[in-house]
């Protein structure tokens, strides 16, 4: 290996301890410096761009997920339970001398006549 090659090597594994945090302590802007070097130094090799493209990917499918989830519905208060009611008791049995249910035609004769009693006593006894 020739020296240039020899420095470079040097000078991109220096880069990358110090992108590693141990060599630039307190010195956050230099960090960042050094990881964005490592970053383009990988991203120039076809599996560099690769990976990024994958990473791109899976954020570009995990944001869209966040944007399709549907809004969480607001969980609803537990309803307090029923007390039992207590059994309602039979309706009372009709009384000896009551009937069932009266017949519709009986009754419209029973009324019937009962008219006919009034008139007859309203308007019967005229002299012409």
């Amino acid at each position: 290996m020739g020296k240039k090659k020899q420095k470079r090597k040097e000078r991109e594994a220096r880069a990358a301890h110090e992108a590693c945090g141990e060599g630039m302590k307190g010195n956050g802007a230099g960090q960042a410096a050094g990881i964005a070097a490592a970053l383009v130094r990988h991203a120039a090799s076809p599996e560099g761009r690769q990976m990024l493209a994958a990473g791109l990917t899976m954020a570009a499918a995990a944001a869209s997920a966040v944007l399709t989830r549907p809004a969480p519905v607001p969980p609803v208060p537990p309803v307090p339970p029923v007390p039992p009611q207590p059994d309602t008791p039979p309706p009372p049995p009709p009384p000896p001398g009551a009937v069932g249910d009266p017949d519709p035609q009986a009754v419209a004769q029973a009324i019937g006549q009962a008219a006919e009693q009034l008139l007859g006593r309203l308007f019967g006894h005229r002299k012409p």
